[in-house]
């Protein structure tokens, strides 16, 4: 005896597979579907989110959480429906992680082999309905627009990798620094636009990683920042944005 579970690893196999073709699709969509096609923003109705959370399970999550991470069992797929969180993708091909900022309506941790293709961490209050891949076979067949919806996710999450591998090639920092400050700006969670003040949700160092960089270097493009007057300090988690 190994003590290797034949007989749980192919409950869990069959599991997986029984979700997995819904899974495929959807990734299939972004590679056949057409630009255009896939370009439309397609939202949850109310209905839409109660179905899924009398199937799922609802979560209620702080921000600085981990969701799920890379490598894990890929069991369950996490409808985001409040808050921002920081996905990070491993790519051979660039020898690099790639992070994005997400922001709800969105799907997580789809994934088209056994275990999860990236991390998750939540950086503002989350809520989320988490399920398996067959209750999310399952609850496709009430909600008709639900492939449609996860593949416009998965087109979005595609353009933002896109757009952060431009953003990497930037030499000049401070450029880099301020495109994550516009993420941010978008965010009715951190932006105040009466005041024009921006919580910064990420600690500098989480921002480097963001942006492939060391803290050191964010240290001095926010210097430059405010130097310049394209941005005030307000408090420690806190600047005024002038751009």
């Amino acid at each position: 005896m190994n003590g290797f579970d034949h007989s749980t690893h192919q409950t869990r196999a069959s599991e997986y597979n029984e979700g997995a073709d819904v899974v495929v699709r959807y990734f299939g969509g972004i590679q056949t579907g057409g630009e255009e096609r896939n370009q439309k923003r397609v939202l949850l109705h109310e209905a839409d989110i109660t179905r899924l959370s009398t199937v799922g399970r609802d979560l209620n999550i702080k921000d600085n959480t981990r969701i799920y991470d890379e490598s894990q069992e890929a069991s369950r797929v996490y409808f985001l429906l409040s808050g921002v969180v920081i996905t990070d993708k491993h790519f051979d091909k660039y020898k690099t992680n790639v992070s994005n900022l997400v922001s709800a309506p969105h799907v997580l941790g789809l994934s088209q082999c056994e275990f999860y293709e990236d991390s998750s961490f939540s950086i503002s209050v989350c809520h989320l309905i988490s399920l398996t891949y067959p209750q999310m076979k399952a609850v496709s067949r009430d909600i008709p627009h639900l492939g449609e919806f996860i593949l416009s996710c998965l087109w979005r999450g595609h353009q933002k990798t896109e757009e952060q591998l431009a953003v990497r090639s930037i030499r000049f920092m401070p450029r880099r620094l301020a495109f994550v400050l516009m993420e941010l700006v978008h965010q009715q969670q951190f932006f105040d636009a009466s005041t024009k003040n921006l919580k910064l949700g990420m600690s500098r160092s989480k921002i480097a990683e963001y942006i492939s960089t060391t803290p050191e270097s964010v240290s001095r493009a926010f210097s430059y920042l405010f130097r310049e007057k394209y941005i005030d300090k307000v408090d420690r988690n806190t600047i005024r944005v002038n751009f």
